[in-house]
Parts: C-alpha cells; sequence; structure tokens
C-alpha cells in the first residue's frame, strides 16, 4: 500500500516535472520577444493626447502628420 502511494507521488512529481519544462521555454520564447523601448518612442508617447484620435485621407498625409506633429 505504502509502495502504491509513492509511486503515484513519483508519477505526479514527474508530470509536475514536465510541466514546469513547458513553462520554463514558453517564458524563455516570451521574452525573447520582449524589447527595450527606444528613448525617441518614448518621448512620441509623450506628445500624444489622451483620447484625441485623427483621421487621414491618404497614407501620404497620415507620414506627414507622424512627422509633424509626433
Amino acid at each position: 500500500m505504502e509502495t502504491n502511494v509513492l509511486i503515484k507521488i513519483h508519477k505526479d512529481l514527474e508530470f509536475i516535472k514536465q510541466k514546469v519544462v513547458v513553462i520554463d521555454n514558453e517564458l524563455e520564447d516570451i521574452s525573447k520577444d520582449l524589447h527595450i523601448v527606444r528613448p525617441e518612442y518614448l518621448k512620441k508617447l509623450e506628445k500624444i493626447q489622451q483620447g484625441k484620435f485623427h483621421s487621414f485621407d491618404s497614407k501620404e498625409k497620415f507620414l506627414e502628420f507622424l512627422d509633424n506633429e509626433i
């Protein structure tokens, strides 16, 4: 009886080990995707007014806005 309990505990621990390895790999993949924000982007974000939205008729007008306003 005691042996059966130990075998069950062993199987559970092996399962948990496998899950930890999977989680560790996923975290590694996520951390590879994270990048430090460049300082110039932080400055641009500070200039954006919260809740203010613009619409543009063309890509050129949008790019002009980005160059001048942000």
